[in-house]
């Protein structure tokens, strides 16, 4: 196996990696579901975007599939060997290795014809076209991920309306903020801040859920800020840890 892979790689580093092209794919589902984004950018070709959401899935669906489709999006993307890889992982796993394993010759098979083409530059290479596998949420994980957001949710609208208390609630008791303040002096600073401007319209976009404990979960978002003081736009990853019945923020982190 060991001198079939390097081969593999001999064989691959000979390739131009070309424009990708569409993979066949189901149906799209409502939005909001980060299964439905995955696939719906998919569909619209933006192999880079599709890559980190579903990334973000991994250990919420069933493994084979993950692997397979992340297979499919690195082989769009000209990532053929990490592909290959990512199949033979899919393999490991039970159903359905048939569409699998015809995914992984057919890469290979691909492989080959656009290594021949770019060495002899006589013969057109036929598009690669992948089946997406649909997947479906693991129910506690899907209970989680809407958990967390109903919490995200209450802490948008807490913090819009300036109930200064609910929105302090949707903190850990021992939060601290990434500025080094304390918990005390954070809380005095965002009591004055919460409550001092006339409106505060908070709007949240491009968000992703993305589980990193059994008890952690991180939401990063656009956040959208208009006041009648101040308007500007962030991404920010809030880190939920579960706490009792439930979820509180215990980092808070603007990424840019």
């Amino acid at each position: 196996m060991k001198w079939y892979k390097n081969a593999l790689f001999a064989l691959v580093s000979l390739v131009f990696l070309g424009q990708a092209q569409a993979v066949e794919t189901a149906p799209e589902k409502k939005q909001g579901d980060p299964l439905a984004q995955a696939q719906q950018l998919v569909t619209q070709r933006k192999w880079a975007e599709a890559e980190q959401v579903w990334r973000s899935l991994q250990g919420q669906v069933d493994p084979q599939i993950w692997h397979y489709n992340l297979g499919v999006i690195l082989a769009q993307r000209g990532q053929r060997a990490q592909a290959a890889v990512e199949f033979e992982k899919a393999l490991q796993f039970r159903e359905p290795e048939r569409t699998i394993w015809q995914a992984l010759r057919q890469l290979r098979a691909h492989e080959a014809r656009a290594a021949y083409a770019v060495l002899f530059k006589d013969q057109a290479v036929e598009p690669l076209r992948l089946s997406w596998l649909p997947a479906t949420l693991n129910g506690q994980v899907a209970d989680t991920l809407q958990a967390v957001r109903q919490a995200l949710e209450g802490w948008r609208r807490a913090w819009m309306a300036q109930a200064v208390d609910a929105y302090l609630a949707a903190y850990a008791p021992d939060f601290r903020p990434a500025s080094g303040l304390s918990h005390q002096a954070w809380v005095a600073q965002r009591r004055v801040r919460v409550t001092r401007p006339k409106f505060i319209d908070i709007q949240l976009s491009d968000i992703t859920i993305e589980p990193l404990t059994q008890t952690r979960v991180a939401t990063t978002f656009r956040q959208h800020y208009r006041s009648d003081r101040i308007a500007d736009v962030v991404t920010k990853r809030l880190v939920w840890e579960k706490r009792g019945d439930g979820w509180v923020i215990v980092k808070e982190v603007i990424l840019r």
